[in-house]
Parts: structure tokens; C-alpha cells; sequence
């Protein structure tokens, strides 16, 4: 099987698209960074960190996980990590999805998208709000 270099295949992508054709996704990419940092920022001045025991006292932690303080403030820090996680998966796949989309463009050879705000404007007036999660 023939395979493309690195380097021929960047020749193919400058002939068809020019210099910009390169960075097919960039935008959108910049643009899911900018929405998880939104999500973790509202995420984590709606559930802030608690580092302090039932007393109200600083506590960083013994170690001891037979403790059940200690068991309870794991649990706390665990699940607020996963939630705070997800936030930021709900708030980025619309973007990951414009993004791939973008970069499949050039491999179908497609003229459908100009650029990550006509891509999602697509995206929604044909599949609706959802079809960006798809």
C-alpha cells in the first residue's frame, strides 16, 4: 500500500485550499477552549470547593479513609469533579462536532460550511438544536 508524507500531503492541502486550509477546525477549536473555561468558571462559582470539615474548620485532609469525615469529603470531592466534568463535555461536544466537520470538508471535498458560525447555523436548521450534539 502507497502511502502520502507528512509534507505532500500539506503540498495537497495548500494547492486546493491555500495557506488557511491548513487550520480547517482551528476556529472552532479555539472556540470549544473558550466555552470550557466559560463552563469551568460558572461551574465552579455555582459549587465552589469545600475544604472545610462539619465544624467549619480548613482541613485538607488526614489520608485516613477510615474515617468517615474523611470518606464524605472524598465522595464530595469526587462527585463534584465528575459534575464539573460534564458541565464541560455539554458545553464542548457542539464544538467538537463543528470542528470535525470542518476538517471532513476538505477529505470529502465539500463547499458546504465557510466557517464554525455557518457550520453550526447548518447544523441547526437542518438537524435542529440537538443535531450539534450528532
Amino acid at each position: 500500500m502507497y502511502g502520502i508524507s507528512f509534507h505532500s500531503y500539506i503540498g495537497v492541502i495548500k494547492r486546493r485550499d491555500g495557506f488557511l486550509g491548513l487550520y480547517a477546525g482551528f476556529a472552532p477549536r479555539v472556540m470549544e477552549m473558550g466555552a470550557a473555561h466559560a463552563a469551568t468558571l460558572a461551574f465552579n462559582t455555582y459549587w465552589p470547593e469545600d475544604k472545610t470539615d462539619k465544624d467549619g474548620q480548613q482541613h485538607l485532609g488526614s489520608g485516613d479513609l477510615t474515617d468517615p469525615d474523611e470518606q464524605r469529603r472524598v465522595w464530595r470531592s469526587a462527585s463534584r469533579g465528575a459534575a464539573q466534568r460534564l458541565a464541560v463535555i455539554a458545553a464542548t461536544q457542539p464544538f467538537q462536532v463543528v470542528m470535525v466537520r470542518c476538517m471532513a470538508q476538505f477529505v470529502g471535498k465539500e463547499d458546504k460550511y465557510n466557517g464554525p458560525i455557518s457550520a453550526i447555523r447548518e447544523i441547526i436548521e437542518q438537524n435542529g438544536i440537538l443535531g450539534e450534539n450528532n
